[in-house]
């Protein structure tokens, strides 16, 4: 809730706190919490937005504008979440938009905000690595970018603020940092208030891309669960397989086995796949293996194919000389093996060509074969051709 503030005294603060960039034609109005009311901790980004949509009303930016914030991520070194165009290789990042400096690892001294500086909700200072090779995670900014019409949410971004973001020169409200929880919270009651589906798939990615929590979770079960159109449904099952608690696994495999809708079936067999554990391998095996959708099946065997381990190969291998099996899953199945790393389907498409009972199948594998570099490919295809 909002505290009682006179519309004039907003308008006086804000005068004191927000600094204008204008530079190539995007404006950006920096509204510094730090100084509001002398009261630094006490600022919510709920009462920080509030005071934006004021100065935004002040200002009669009547064609819309932006309200942005940041938060932390643990990510990847080279992993990025936004639009990268290299025909605009040149342009501001939006860290360099909003701060004037192009590198966001390297902030100024002068910087007062929590944007600004090194401090971040995951660590106490610095940029930290977690792990190690190719696992190691830093701690990035994020910036999250709302459009408003008339108050009005008419979009989501977000992106890393590392690279550009084309905000069509509608000026920008920075309202700095915020904690996950307050801005978790913030983008929870914009998917309760708006009624358009794109809206909503932009508000759930943008609460997926916060740190794992229960409280996302919950939010994005509660959606898959509801009467949601299955394109607002189907985000939700993405961003479920992106968290951390213990029912994703159960939670996916239910999905894919007993949703209506193909769609949201498909995207959970998908979600589940890209959990790296060995629970999540045994559920896709399951699923194709004894999945009720034969479009189930079908993925949970592609997606096996990336797993590149012997259950896997295994359960791909059991499906394709499954004579009760569909036809168009086996085939399904034969095309999984030609997707495994290190040629580990070769021996396999072997064996489909050289005996399966459906000719279909021994043509598909001998295709297969031949486009195969490995020597035990090219002598199979020699015994064939001379048998």
């Amino acid at each position: 809730m909002f505290p009682v503030f006179s519309y004039s005294f907003l308008v006086l603060s804000l005068l004191n706190v927000a600094c204008t960039d204008k530079s190539i034609g995007q404006e950006v109005i920096r509204i510094n919490h730090s100084q509001i009311n002398n009261s630094p901790n006490d600022q919510s980004l709920n009462e920080r937005l509030e005071i934006a949509h004021n100065l935004a009303k002040k200002n009669n930016s009547k064609n819309g504008y932006w309200i942005g914030y940041c938060i932390s991520r643990l990510m990847e070194k080279n992993s990025y979440v936004g639009a990268f165009d290299s025909r605009k290789r040149n342009t501001k990042s939006i860290f360099e938009m909003v701060y004037g400096v192009k590198n966001e690892s390297e902030p100024t001294p002068e910087f007062d905000s929590d944007c600004g500086k090194m401090v971040y909700d995951l660590v106490e200072e610095g940029t930290i690595i977690i792990g190690d090779g190719k696992d190691a995670k830093i701690v990035k900014k994020i910036a999250v970018l709302i459009l408003f019409e008339k108050e009005y949410v008419r979009e989501v971004n977000i992106s890393n603020m590392s690279l550009h973001a084309d905000l069509d020169e509608k000026p920008l409200y920075w309202l700095e940092a915020a904690h996950d929880d307050e801005s978790v919270e913030l983008l929870k009651s914009m998917f309760q208030k708006t009624k358009t589906n794109e809206v909503k798939e932009d508000v759930i990615r943008a609460i997926g891309l916060h740190q794992p929590s229960d409280e996302i979770f919950l939010f994005l079960k509660n959606i898959l669960l509801s009467k949601a159109d299955d394109d607002v449904r189907e985000e939700s099952v993405f961003w479920i397989g992106q968290q951390e608690h213990e029912e994703v696994i159960s939670l996916l495999t239910a999905t894919a086995q007993k949703d209506n809708s193909e769609d949201v079936r498909e995207k959970a067999v998908f979600s589940l796949s890209q959990v790296e554990t060995e629970t999540a391998t045994d559920s896709l095996i399951s699923l194709a293996r004894k999945g009720k959708h034969a479009g189930t099946r079908s993925k949970a065997l592609f997606w096996l194919a990336e797993k590149a381990s012997k259950k896997a190969l295994d359960a791909i291998k059991d499906v394709v000389f499954d004579d009760d099996e569909d036809a168009e899953v086996q085939r399904q199945a034969l095309f999984a093996l030609t997707q495994m790393d290190n040629h580990d389907g070769v021996n396999e498409l072997i064996k489909i060509a050289q005996k399966h009972h459906n000719p279909k199948l021994r043509k598909e594998a001998i295709f297969w074969l031949g486009q195969s570099e490995d020597e035990r490919a090219v002598e199979a295809l020699v015994e064939i051709v001379k048998n």
